[in-house]
């Protein structure tokens, strides 16, 4: 219930004008007018509340919000919608399958297609290169900071 209220919060501050938003915000103050672009990413988190183990639906969901949030977000930045929201989609399917620990859930997203690459990205987007690349390995460790610099540098 407490994560319902954060979400509807977000959603709400999300779609009002600069103008409206509370002070005090860091967040906020720093998306500006792009704030709107990342309204699907409260979707996207709101099917991850149900009940364990989620059904596939449900992550699939979680995906296609954070998809179609990167995609408002490239949209914006006139660079291409439909491989940001590709890249996207990837991003969020291998950063959730390696925070998972439900061993059915985990099946659910890994058959719901784990891009090993991200195709077709401008050199603008190679920071989500960098951030499916470290969630696909599931880099946290010393070894991190050399598979973020191959990433950033070559994008693979």
């Amino acid at each position: 219930m407490l994560a319902q209220i954060r979400l509807a919060w977000w959603r709400e501050r999300l779609a009002e004008p600069v103008a409206g938003r509370p002070a005090g915000e860091p967040l906020l103050a720093l998306l500006g007018d792009l704030a709107g672009a990342f309204a699907p990413l409260v979707d996207g988190w709101e099917a991850l509340l149900g009940e364990a183990p989620l059904s596939a639906e449900a992550l699939a969901s979680f995906a296609d919000g954070r998809a179609r949030g990167l995609g408002n977000l490239a949209e914006e930045f006139g660079l291409s919608r439909q491989a940001s929201e590709r890249a996207g989609r990837s991003w969020a399917l291998a950063d959730l399958r390696s925070r998972l620990s439900h061993p059915q859930e985990r099946a659910q997203v890994a058959a719901l297609d784990l891009a090993p690459l991200i195709p077709g990205l401008p050199r603008e987007m190679r920071p989500l290169v960098v951030l499916h690349g470290l969630a696909r390995r599931n880099r946290n460790g010393p070894f991190a900071l050399l598979s973020a610099m191959r990433l950033g540098i070559f994008g693979r």
